[in-house]
């Protein structure tokens, strides 16, 4: 056991001796950090999972974006779910989803807008995350893992769109 700046901090080789030293000395320490020196009990861990799904809420705030889809990509990294080829098309996938489904979807912004003056696209995004209804949607993301599947479903509070109308333009009919 070691001290450093009015901490005690308990090493340990593995989950076992971390929780024989965290029963031992628990009551006594203040704050302890167990810090386990072979990262081979996480990685075993890791690969026993069958599968782990999360939900987040998000606000309309765009500079949540990037950790938060640090957070997924470790996920998937963390349980070896994808090479980095498909991890970096995740991440860019990932990135747009969730701008549209914030401007998009929840600020009700027109992307025309954006192409006239951008300026005024980003005034009006910030006028709007604190004018109601626009301040009270959130962006649900609901990231599923298993062995053989990544999922992501990426849900605005937005008034949405008419798809059958959308989908007939897409497609020319």
């Amino acid at each position: 056991m070691a001290a450093s700046a009015g901490h005690e901090i308990l090493e340990a080789e593995s989950c076992e001796s971390a929780l024989h030293l965290a029963n031992q000395y628990g009551s006594e320490l203040s704050e302890a950090v167990l810090e386990l020196s072979d990262n081979r009990d996480r990685a075993r861990i890791n690969k026993l999972v069958a599968s782990m799904d999360l939900r987040f809420e998000i606000e309309n705030d765009v500079t949540l974006i990037p950790p938060l889809i640090c957070h997924l990509l470790e996920q998937i990294t963390l349980l070896d779910l994808l090479d980095d080829c498909h991890i970096s098309s995740m991440s860019i996938a990932l990135s747009k989803s969730l701008s549209n489904a914030i401007n998009h979807g929840n600020l009700e912004l027109d992307s025309e807008l954006r192409q006239e003056d951008e300026s005024i696209y980003y005034d009006l995004a910030a006028a709007r995350r604190v004018t109601w209804p626009y301040c009270d949607r959130k962006v649900h993301v609901y990231p599923s893992y298993s062995k053989d599947r990544v999922k992501f479903i990426i849900r605005d509070e937005g008034p949405g769109f008419n798809s059958t109308v959308r989908f007939r333009f897409l497609v020319g009919s």
